[in-house]
């Protein structure tokens, strides 16, 4: 991980089947060991009991009591930290089951939203996207996303939850600006750097929208790529370029975006290892 220029070491908890997720500012996070989810806070490591069986799990930047929770065929959200998950949020039609999830943080006016969530599902009559925006609001149907399209990865701007990249399990690329209404396929040259695209991260920096996804590469090149769209651009003509140097040839299984750090910290796990560079300026 990089948390300055030259300043790189390694995550220090996470293995081959998990990383970990940071949460707020006062040094919560998750991380699983071994298929079982822990919790560290003030120093102590506990089992949530709400994530004892969960599969994978999404902490909301705008609430870090929220977590939206996978387990089994089923979606759950807890309101408390993972010590409980009493809200059965599987969307309907969704048999099985929740392939990807992702929460939101902002409104475009810059007023948080706590409610604001993403879902992708893998089978089931109705299986593709669904997205929730408000209170009181169950998880609907996007209805611009491709049918027939299991999502693999889902990506949010924290600020403004209307903006979000999928990776689909077809191999595209799908960007939307108005919370799922309407999509740009933007995979262009993507395959020229990865043979297989596994996670992906989306970043405000200034007047930009940066997407990085990560993955496996093709032989000679680092596993993480990005690019950088205009804002307000629906429907860009992008170029894919490999992220950062000096990487390692290495498959990638995580990657996570961590706003606090003055550089734009990005986060991922790899085969045998966990670094981060700047996102808005690769190097």
């Amino acid at each position: 991980m990089q948390d300055g220029p030259g300043d790189w070491h390694q995550l220090p908890y996470g293995d081959n089947d998990g990383g970990q997720t940071l949460v707020g500012t006062d040094g919560v996070y998750y991380y699983q060991n071994d298929s079982v989810w822990r919790r560290k806070r003030n120093g102590v490591v506990d089992f949530p009991a709400g994530l004892r069986d969960a599969d994978f799990i999404a902490v909301s930047p705008a609430d870090p009591a929220r977590i939206l929770v996978r387990h089994g065929a089923k979606l759950y959200e807890s309101h408390d930290l993972g010590d409980s998950i009493p809200d059965d949020l599987t969307p309907n039609g969704a048999i099985d089951n929740v392939s990807a999830i992702a929460y939101g943080t902002n409104n475009v006016d810059g007023t948080k939203n706590v409610y604001a969530a993403y879902a992708g599902t893998s089978m089931g009559p109705l299986f593709g996207l669904f997205v929730r925006f408000a209170a009181g609001e169950g998880f609907a149907r996007a209805q611009g996303y491709p049918e027939g399209a299991q999502v693999d990865a889902i990506a949010l701007d924290r600020t403004d939850w209307r903006r979000a990249a999928i990776i689909s399990d077809d191999g595209k690329v799908l960007y939307t600006m108005d919370g799922g209404t309407h999509f740009a396929d933007i995979r262009a040259n993507v395959g020229d750097i990865l043979r297989f695209m596994r996670k992906i991260e989306l970043v405000r920096a200034g007047a930009d929208v940066v997407i990085l996804i990560g993955g496996d590469p093709q032989l000679g090149h680092g596993a993480v790529v990005h690019t950088i769209i205009p804002d307000r651009t629906p429907a860009p003509n992008v170029d894919w370029t490999e992220f950062g140097t000096g990487l390692p040839h290495a498959n990638i299984f995580d990657l996570h975006y961590y706003p606090p750090s003055p550089f734009g910290t990005a986060a991922w796990e790899g085969t045998s290892c966990s670094l981060a560079a700047s996102a808005a300026a690769p190097g």
